[in-house]
């Protein structure tokens, strides 16, 4: 396998900084492997030649940005899934080294397990399931994922849990969401492993969750809401309580009359004698 490189020199002319270029073309051969799977996993390449002419000396600075990525004639192109990186900084030396030392970038060597998984199929639904082509050996555990609306190229990141032995990756919406997506690149470097879910850009993921409800958006609303639901459920509880214990006064007091039937009968001639007296 052969690259293309630009060299870059730079040296002071008269308290100037000018930047001299030269292009080169170096065979590099496989000097290590971390296989993850079947389908891939972190190959690290040497080149074949030295070029110490071109390294740091005499205050002149040296930096070298990757341009292509050739394959050699004799290797079959069927074999190999060869892409260059989107951003431009992580093929120059300068540039990554200055991405390392600030954190926003891993130094690869020092990668020693490599678990790479690709992505295979999605569900439907607010809770909604992402299968993978491999079964995932990593440890249990939460993921963030970004997911990518085709139209309007807003991120959505969505919580997602991995569970080991298993190649699907269950996950939750929290909000209406009817749209395309395309699902971006995983990559978690942690304690000298790199986890990765790799995604084809050009997949497009319908995700759609309609709630029934609408979500309060604010504190205040929710207890409202809370207390709405509270009132809803007591009220017939209430009223229930409350047609119960008329019903049982009413037939208490029919049972009275008929074990005594002539207590208003008495009462009515108590009144009358009480007038002949009189």
């Amino acid at each position: 396998m052969s690259i293309k490189i630009n060299i870059y020199t730079q040296k002071s002319l008269r308290n100037l900084q000018q930047e001299e270029k030269k292009e080169m073309k170096l065979n590099i051969s496989l000097l290590n492997c971390t296989d993850s799977n079947s389908f891939g996993g972190l190959y690290t390449f040497s080149p074949e030649e030295t070029f110490k002419e071109f390294l740091i000396s005499e205050g002149k600075k040296t930096r070298i940005a990757v341009r292509n990525i050739l394959l050699n004639k004799y290797n079959n192109k069927n074999n190999y899934n060869i892409q260059m990186i989107n951003n431009s900084d992580y093929l120059d030396t300068a540039k990554i080294e200055e991405l390392i030392q600030s954190n926003q970038a891993v130094d690869l060597s020092l990668i020693k397990n490599v678990s790479i998984y690709h992505f295979k199929s999605i569900s439907q639904g607010c809770t909604f399931e992402l299968a993978t082509n491999e079964e995932i050996k990593n440890s249990d555990k939460e993921i963030n994922l970004e997911f990518q609306e085709i139209n309007s190229h807003k991120n959505r990141s969505i919580i997602c849990s991995i569970y080991r032995n298993d190649n699907r990756i269950e996950c939750n919406l929290d909000e209406n969401i009817n749209s395309n997506y395309t699902l971006k690149n995983y990559i978690e470097f942690k304690n000298n492993e790199l986890f990765s879910i790799i995604s084809n850009e050009e997949n497009i993921i319908p995700m759609n969750c309609l709630f029934e409800l609408i979500k309060p958006q604010n504190g205040n609303n929710s207890n409202l809401s809370k207390s709405s639901i509270i009132l809803i459920i007591l009220i017939p509880i209430i009223l229930i309580i409350i047609l119960v214990s008329f019903i049982c006064i009413y037939l208490r007091i029919k049972n009275n009359k008929k074990i005594n039937p002539n207590i208003d009968n008495i009462g009515a001639y108590s009144g009358t004698t009480t007038n002949v007296l009189n």
